[in-house]
């Protein structure tokens, strides 16, 4: 009979463990606002190019060129200058992990050219308005958004200023074999404590 009990006590243990244990994490939004995280200016002297709240990086890729945040604190700017080749803005996690790309308050960008969306995966998007931008599935489970400025050519210049990148953290799965696995040393832990008894 006791037996019949403690095999009973240990499968409710499992059964309870599997059935509500969360299978997963709960996702994390983040909204890179521009103003409480940190700048840095990469090599020093050369103007703010690089950013980071959250555990996301803010950067313009090539460290060679700068940034206009002393002309417009709180936002992020950047700009394909005359004949100097485009900015392109990379935004990742400072672990390397994935992502989802929500939506970004774009502020200023060139009506005609507008900016370019990419992702790994294939990801792209163009858009040309003010406003605020919304992102299909397609910039979801990303590593890596490049934001580039598709204007070229002499004398021409374009620039972008842009806010409120919205993004998620996806959530991490928890494998159902942890929580089997917990519950039931749980269950064993009872059985050798009657056999002690």
């Amino acid at each position: 009979m006791r037996k019949i009990i403690a095999s009973v006590f240990t499968l409710t243990f499992i059964v309870s463990g599997v059935v509500l244990a969360p299978s997963e994490a709960q996702a994390n939004t983040v909204n890179l606002d521009f103003s409480s995280g940190t700048f840095y200016d990469r090599p020093t002297g050369t103007g703010l190019d690089f950013y980071t709240q959250d555990g996301f990086i803010v950067e313009i890729e090539n460290t060679a060129h700068n940034t206009a945040m002393d002309t417009c604190p709180t936002r992020w700017c950047f700009d394909n200058n005359y004949t100097t080749p485009a900015e392109t803005t990379l935004i990742t996690r400072d672990d390397g992990g994935v992502f989802d790309l929500n939506s970004i308050q774009i502020l200023q960008t060139h009506t005609s050219h507008g900016l370019n969306f990419s992702a790994d995966g294939g990801a792209f998007l163009n858009i040309k308005s003010i406003g605020t931008a919304s992102f299909g599935p397609e910039f979801t489970g990303i590593t890596i958004l490049r934001i580039d400025i598709p204007c070229a050519g002499q004398y021409v210049s374009c620039q972008a200023t842009i806010d409120n990148v919205n993004l998620t953290v996806g959530a991490v799965p928890i494998p159902s074999a942890v929580w089997l696995f917990c519950s039931g040393m749980v269950g064993l832990t009872g059985i050798a404590r009657k056999k002690a008894a």
